[in-house]
C-alpha cells in the first residue's frame, strides 16, 4: 500500500518532468563555437595568454552576429523578422509548444550540447510579439501564455 501512495504522488512530478530539448542549429552552433575556441589555444599555446583572450573575444564577436545562439535579439532578428503577423502567431504556438516541454532555470554549464531553454523560448516570443506583431509582450504576455 505505501509503494502505491508513493506512486500516486510521485506520478504528478513525473508526468511535467521537463526534457532537453536539442535545436539541430544549436547544435552545430555549439560545436563550430568550442571547435573555434580550441582553435585559439591551438594556435597561441600556453606562452601567450593576451593573444589568445584576444583570439577568444574575435571568436565570440563572430559568433555573436554570425551564428547567434537561440534566444538572442540577433537570432530572432535573423530568422523572424520576415514573417506576416499571421506567421508570427504561427510561430509563437510552435515555440510556446517547445517552451513547455523545455528544462527550466538550467545553469549555463549543465546544458547538454544543442540544448534550448525555456527561457531561450520565451525570450524568442517576446521578439516575435514586438517585432512582427506590434505589441508590448509585458502586457500582451497572458494571450500568448
Amino acid at each position: 500500500m505505501r509503494g502505491f501512495i508513493l506512486l500516486v504522488f510521485l506520478f504528478p512530478a513525473l508526468a511535467f518532468a521537463r526534457e532537453a530539448v536539442i535545436d539541430p542549429y544549436q547544435y552545430q552552433r555549439d560545436q563550430g563555437f568550442s571547435d573555434a575556441l580550441l582553435s585559439c589555444e591551438d594556435q597561441t599555446g600556453t606562452e601567450n595568454v593576451f593573444v589568445a583572450f584576444k583570439c577568444k573575444g574575435e571568436v565570440r564577436k563572430k559568433y555573436k552576429t554570425d551564428v547567434p545562439k537561440r534566444g538572442s535579439d540577433e537570432y530572432a532578428a535573423q530568422h523572424y523578422s520576415g514573417l506576416t503577423k499571421a506567421q508570427g502567431e504561427e510561430k509563437i504556438k510552435e515555440l510556446q509548444a517547445m517552451q513547455q516541454k523545455a528544462r527550466e532555470n538550467v545553469r549555463r554549464e549543465d546544458l547538454q550540447p544543442g540544448e534550448v531553454v525555456a527561457e531561450d523560448f520565451l525570450a524568442e516570443k517576446w521578439w516575435i510579439m514586438e517585432h512582427v506583431l506590434g505589441l508590448d509582450p509585458q502586457r500582451t504576455y497572458i494571450r500568448y501564455n
